[in-house]
């Protein structure tokens, strides 16, 4: 609603009931799309700003930790970031298997037996048993090695799977077995 007095445009307001309720209306409208844009447009930016400071965290612990060593080279503060992220990435890991659990998508094998239908949570060890990956967690069916299937079927928490080959040998560590939900593997 404009009006035109000689050459600017004028606002003119509403002035019957109707004419007035269609403005607020309009208006509330237009306003409830711009907040709904700007709270997607917040969502976005606090998940970058996680994300950043998230890693600003790991970069600054490795710093700190580093330090308190005595030794403050480059290849020491990358190795103890490394080891920062993986204690990291391992906590996001263990959180999500707990969010799957919750929501009823993974249960605790009650046999402790692995199956085809079975979740492993494990780590990876070297030849001589010292742990190469602190968590591994996988479907049974993700596996694509025969042999490594074969042997993993039916073991339990705390078998050791043996994989690799003449040139390098390892272990998977069987920690957790969780059975996946009838829920999920209907779908």
């Amino acid at each position: 609603m404009t009006a035109s007095k000689r050459g600017k445009t004028v606002s003119k307001l509403p002035t019957t009931a109707t004419q007035k309720l269609e403005y607020l209306v309009k208006k509330y409208a237009s306003l409830e799309l711009a907040i709904e844009r700007l709270t997607r447009v917040m969502a976005e930016e606090n998940q970058k700003l996680s994300l950043e400071n998230l890693d600003i965290k790991k970069s600054l612990n490795a710093v700190i930790e580093t330090s308190k060593e005595g030794v403050f080279s480059f290849d020491k503060i990358n190795s103890k970031y490394e080891e920062i992220s993986n204690k990291v990435q391992t906590e996001i890991m263990k959180s999500d298997i707990a969010e799957f659990v919750k929501a009823g998508a993974l249960i605790k094998s009650e046999d402790g037996k692995v199956t085809e239908k079975s979740f492993i949570i494990g780590r990876e060890l070297n030849e001589d048993k010292s742990v190469s990956v602190e968590r591994l967690q996988f479907t049974y069916e993700s596996i694509d090695k025969e042999d490594v299937k074969k042997k993993t079927l039916g073991a339990s928490v705390g078998d050791l799977i043996e994989f690799g080959n003449e040139v390098k040998k390892g272990f998977l560590e069987i920690t957790e077995i969780y059975n996946i939900s009838e829920k999920v593997t209907s779908k």
